[in-house]
């Protein structure tokens, strides 16, 4: 296929540019749809024109839903990992309420040993004295 370089102002190029984008098309076919537009309106042909602009735009229709299928794909994709990410986490969390659960009972048996040792401990530093008081009663002589 036939090549041609064109040399743009910055400002045309820049709306070519804009256009294209707006079509959803490169500037390269921009160019060359503009090219055939003018070329069939210079012969007559402008029915011929909508057609090939109209195939254009079909064309990057049909891509683009080919891209969303794609991406739709991936998303379905990712909802799976996601769920089977959720489904693991909820049961690593039940197992760790189990785990914390028993930790908590353990614990309350060591405070209560602990509780145990100081009383026993505070005995042997404090004994209790115990106060043996008889009663005075007078007693016969």
């Amino acid at each position: 296929m036939p090549t041609i370089h064109v040399y743009l102002p910055d400002s045309i190029y820049e709306e070519l540019k804009k256009k294209a984008a707006e079509r959803g098309m490169k500037v390269t076919e921009l160019a060359k749809l503009l090219i055939y537009e003018g070329l069939r309106r210079m012969s007559g042909g402008d029915a011929e024109a909508e057609q090939q602009v109209e195939a254009v735009r079909s064309s990057r229709r049909e891509a683009a839903g080919q891209v969303n299928e794609a991406v739709l794909e991936k998303l379905m994709q990712l909802q799976a990992q996601m769920e089977k990410m959720k489904e693991m986490f909820e049961e690593r969390m039940i197992e760790l309420e189990e785990q914390i659960y028993t930790l908590q009972d353990e614990l309350r048996k060591v405070k209560a040993k602990v509780n145990r040792l100081e009383d026993a401990y505070e005995d042997l530093v404090n004994p209790v004295e115990v106060e043996t008081s008889i009663p005075r009663t007078s007693i016969p002589r």
